[in-house]
């Protein structure tokens, strides 16, 4: 252990935003300094808050506010930050610097080779830090408790001692490096601490009083031995040993019983059994194995499930799993053997979806559960019935569970996907089959006597009683509608939600657009609109947000509101109390967005996020009443220096005579006696957005509102109101009637118009530009051309057909190919591909996981033969939305640049005219054409 005092920097915070009268245009190298802020986390007692502040490039800073007069504590590189739950200390991981693990790539060194993370505690009370090289993890206790457990790699000497001698020994002695390491077990309130070696599993209760680890040495035939610390008297006792691997090891709440996965197999096919351990006969018992009753018949407990206790201890939960097939020798060279699909019409799923779901195969896991003092084991779920909850914290005595099978030979065409729902009693295991082909989830109370559904056959809510078998309409002739009342794509509308269960199951609370209401299970008092209707009166939408991770809300405590205003955008918080008749308690709306983070464990302090067009989300901290509220950090002090513009809402008129929304982006300084050049982007809906902030980085698919802004257009983002059949012609009749509603305003130079969308954003330019030539450009980033091939076509990604998106979702037209072709043709940009006179930049990846890529080459081949103006950008191994940062930055340059040249008459760049593969990564072509 090294000791060191880590000295953090102590800022106080500052404000940075100072005005500045001459104000840059933002430009891409901004990009690798822009920073996010991650991970933000709150104090058990409210008063600490720590979060990453780290650039797109380059090395981060851990911060912990302290307060407002002492300011904040900076850690450089710091990450992965964790209080402990006496709000005493912290720990984080700490990264090399970014520099020195660059060169350590450049030089080839492998990946064992490159700089580790270590590992940090500092103590707030006397500034004292502990350092650990070379980290691996650490885990701090969750409920109480001053010590921390960490695990670093063997120190280099020590593996060579532990090693024996012989050459032919020393390559297994490197692999059990990878494997085990030193377990430290630290207070560092009273500078206690203690080191093992050779550990490979650990864990530490939630109390904080027991520390348990297991210690692998050997190679060929390795010896597990496992150990309990106890923190009070420092004392260790060895409770298990036998030649084998441990996995999953954890403890129960108050850390009185124990539970591991072990095997004794030393093959490649390993059988894994479950052990269990308590503090009071202090032996380990096998509690599970392949044998064991109730365990499916060639079935095993899994090692990728971390067993886990019920609240009250009487319960454990652990994962099986099929026992996998012992290969057999091959005898057969790989071009010996025939490699081959067959593709069979009775498949329940597509060869495509079984090679995605074959990924996971491995590591897929069953739950089961052991009654530990009947020493019987009941398996809940199976490869039918799969997804299960447990509430109060495992101590519900029925879960819900459902089944998909019946019905994934339809998922291919039909959505949202049904599943049948069966309540399941944890001690008998004894299944009661209560709603069969439903598509939306329902809700089990944590009691479980009652059952909350929606059923969209009359778009209701319905509860069910388990005692008196009843079921009951709650919400059929209510004055308000509980499905999407704007829903557009041809399927069932879907509930607008619940908020949950109320305590003892007083209620159950679902929404309506805009209001909460309460629905008592029993029937016996009539649905209740705990937001007195004053949602729909003021049209502001509520929505609890849960604070805690209970499974039942307050009845007469305060439960906190998001609070969103439909007609102007607005948006804060609020409170309400479920017994109180007076509605919400509304505590601020304002001109910003709000992102809630969390709460104190044990306190009323809570920490948000706040944005706006140009004020960045930097986070804020205050108290569940809001009366004071303190913004703690300052992640882009330098933003204030940029000309970054203003945003409204613009409303107008379209083709149909209907009232439409979008959102105007006005440079600085903005003069409507001017003409600007714009830029039209749209996806579907945009004002909800209307203070989002925009983050000026490297793009993976869209134009930056922020960026383009700054640099002198207008940007303008159309709602668009689609009709189901006429996706193509419902975005013309928006985004069409928008621009020109904004030519008539005089500030827009029509002639310098350009229009840009990503997705289902690049189908619609590609359509747009086949029906009118009012842009001057146009960039398609994996776009749909041609929708008769596409609904046959895969999505990569999942394995799926997407014949479901043209039938039941955002292709929206609403029936099959051989239905309705005369509409695929019509909404298919390719079969008007002579009509194209606009420029168009198309982008599209060949590892596309959601739209096939051959989509863009379509179009782009179509024009090409019709000597159109067209390029096609394809990044390598990249997909739908760009994730390689390198990727990312080029394709801003290049989509800024390609609209510069054609809105505001910039030098064309070199990459315009192509760059033939002999140029390939010899030149980026971004240098103006010599002409």
């Amino acid at each position: 252990m090294k000791l060191t005092a880590l000295f953090p920097v102590l800022l106080l915070t500052v404000n940075l935003f100072a005005q500045n009268s001459s104000k840059k245009f933002l430009g891409h190298e901004v990009y690798d300094s822009w920073n996010d802020i991650l991970k933000p986390s709150i104090s058990n007692n409210g008063i600490l808050v720590s979060y990453e502040v780290n650039p797109q490039k380059g090395d981060g800073v851990l911060w912990v506010y302290i307060d407002s007069t002492r300011g904040n504590l900076q850690f450089p590189r710091g990450y992965n930050a964790k209080f402990s739950p006496n709000s005493n200390f912290i720990a984080f991981q700490v990264k090399p610097k970014f520099e020195v693990t660059r060169q350590a790539k450049l030089a080839k060194k492998k990946a064992d080779e490159l700089p580790k993370d270590s590992i940090k505690v500092y103590v707030f009370a006397n500034s004292i830090g502990y350092s650990f090289p070379n980290a691996k993890s650490y885990r701090i206790p969750e409920d109480e408790g001053n010590y921390i457990a960490l695990l670093t790699e063997l120190a280099k000497n020590k593996e060579e001692s532990d090693s024996t001698k012989k050459e032919s020994k020393k390559k297994s002695s490197t692999k059990k490096s990878s494997t085990v390491g030193t377990l430290t077990i630290l207070n560092p309130i009273n500078d206690f601490s203690l080191s093992i070696d050779s550990v490979n599993q650990y864990t530490i209760s939630k109390n904080g009083q027991f520390v348990a680890y297991s210690k692998l040495v050997g190679d060929s035939i390795k010896l597990s031995s496992l150990y309990i610390f106890d923190t009070k008297n420092h004392s260790t006792s060895e409770i298990f040993k036998l030649n084998g691997e441990i996995a999953q090891v954890n403890f129960d709440d108050k850390g009185y019983q124990l539970a591991f996965v072990f095997t004794s197999d030393t093959g490649k096919v390993k059988e894994y059994a479950l052990y269990y351990w308590e503090s009071k006969n202090r032996k380990v018992q096998l509690a599970v194995d392949k044998a064991t009753n109730g365990m499916p018949k060639g079935w095993m407990v899994s090692q990728h499930f971390e067993p886990y206790f019920s609240a009250n201890g009487k319960r454990l939960f652990f994962g099986t799993k099929p026992i996998p097939d012992k290969e057999g020798k091959d005898t057969l060279l790989d071009d010996e053997k025939a490699e081959f699909d067959i593709w069979s019409w009775n498949d329940t799923l597509l060869q495509t979806q079984q090679k995605v779901r074959l990924k996971e195969t491995d590591k897929k896991s069953f739950m089961a559960v052991y009654h530990i003092s009947e020493k019987r084991m009941l398996q809940l779920t199976n490869d039918s019935i799969e997804r299960v909850k447990i509430s109060l914290k495992g101590d519900a005595p029925y879960a819900l569970v459902s089944c998909n099978k019946p019905y994934l030979y339809a998922m291919t065409w039909e959505s949202p996907l049904k599943s049948d729902y069966y309540l399941v009693d944890i001690n008998t295991g004894k299944y009661e089959l209560l709603l069969k082909g439903l598509p939306f989830q329902p809700q089990l109370s944590p009691s479980g006597k009652y059952v909350a559904y929606y059923n969209p056959a009359d778009s209701s809510w319905y509860t069910w009683s388990k005692k008196e078998g009843k079921t009951i309409s709650q919400t059929k002739g209510l004055p308000a509608n509980f499905y999407d009342e704007q829903n557009d794509i041809p399927q069932i509308p879907r509930p607008y939600g619940y908020a949950g269960w109320v305590e003892n199951d007083k209620y159950f609370l679902v929404y309506d657009k805009y209001d909460i209401w309460a629905l008592d299970p029993t029937g016996k008092v009539k649905p209740t609109c705990i937001t007195n209707s004053s949602g729909r009166t003021l049209k502001n939408t509520y929505r609890i947000v849960q604070t805690n991770d209970d499974d039942y809300l307050s009845y007469s405590n305060y439960e906190l509101v998001e609070i969103f205003n439909n007609s102007t955008k607005q948006a804060g918080f609020g409170l309400i109390q479920v017994n109180s008749q007076t509605g919400v308690d509304q505590k601020f709306l304002t001109n910003h967005k709000y992102r809630f983070v969390s709460k104190a464990k044990n306190s009323n302090a809570l920490i948000w996020q706040r944005e706006s067009f140009n004020e960045y989300r930097d986070l804020w901290i205050g108290s569940m009443n809001f009366l004071a509220q303190t913004k703690i950090s300052n992640a882009n002090p330098a933003l204030n220096s940029f000309r970054l513009g203003t945003v409204k809402l613009y409303k107008w008129i379209d083709f149909n005579r209907d009232s439409v929304e979008g959102l105007l982006y006005l440079p600085d300084d903005f003069d409507p006696n001017r003409k600007y050049p714009m830029m039209v982007y749209f996806y579907e809906t945009h004002t909800e957005n209307l203070f989002n902030f925009y983050d000026p980085k490297p793009s993976r698919s869209v134009i930056s509102p922020s960026m383009f802004v700054s640099n002198g257009y207008i940007v303008f983002m159309p709602n668009i109101k689609y009709q189901i059949g006429y996706p193509g012609r419902s975005a013309y009749d928006a985004v069409i009637s928008g621009t020109m509603s904004l030519i008539k305003e005089g500030f827009v130079d029509k002639d310098r118009i350009g229009v840009q969308g990503q997705s289902w954003g690049g189908y619609q330019v590609a359509y747009l530009i086949t029906q009118t030539n009012l842009f001057k450009a146009a960039s398609a980033g994996a776009p749909v051309s041609n929708m008769t091939s596409a609904y046959g076509g895969i999505r990569w990604g999942s394995g799926m057909a997407r014949m479901f998106q043209y039938e039941h979702t955002q292709s929206r037209i609403g029936g099959t190919l051989w239905d309705k072709p005369l509409h695929f043709i019509e909404n298919s940009p390719l079969f008007y591909a002579p009509r194209v006179n606009t420029p168009l930049l198309i982008r599209h990846d060949d590892a596309d996981g959601a739209v096939p890529w051959y989509q863009g080459i379509e179009l782009f081949l179509a024009l090409r033969r019709l000597g159109k103006p067209v390029w096609l950008i394809n990044y390598n191994n990249d997909d739908h939305n760009l994730t390689r940062y390198p990727n990312r930055v080029d394709w801003s340059i290049r989509m800024q640049q390609f609209f510069d040249y054609y809105l505001k008459d910039a030098p064309m760049p070199m990459w315009m005219n192509g760059l033939p593969q002999t140029q390939k990564g010899k030149t980026m072509g971004y240098d103006p054409m010599n002409k």
